[in-house]
């Protein structure tokens, strides 16, 4: 069995630029996001929602850790190591066959 040569076709375009101040603008972004995550982890870390004007959580997806799962694709692109391992150290140990809530699954 050989794999076909050709998986996708390049659809980005060849002479795009990034603007000057991509840079800043990246920082800019990885810096909403982890000071968004840190508020999440103080005040409702494991659970799924944070409530940020009371400081507290919610668990409407049955108090797995949903925003935790949500954001590891994020904290992988954005190469925040440290964050992504200790969501896969979190999300490793979700049951989801047992909701938290008196929901049920």
């Amino acid at each position: 069995f050989s794999a076909p040569a050709i998986l996708a076709a390049n659809v980005q375009n060849p002479n795009l630029q990034l603007p000057p101040d991509a840079v800043v603008q990246k920082a800019a972004v990885k810096k909403i996001f982890t000071d968004s995550f840190a508020a999440y982890k103080e005040f409702a870390f494991g659970h799924d929602d944070l409530s940020p004007l009371s400081q507290s959580f919610s668990d409407g997806r049955n108090g797995w850790g949903a925003s935790i799962v949500d954001a590891m694709s994020t904290m992988y692109i954005m190469g925040l190591d440290d964050l992504f391992q200790e969501a896969v150290t979190f999300s490793s140990n979700i049951d989801f066959s047992k909701s938290q809530t008196p929901d049920t699954v």
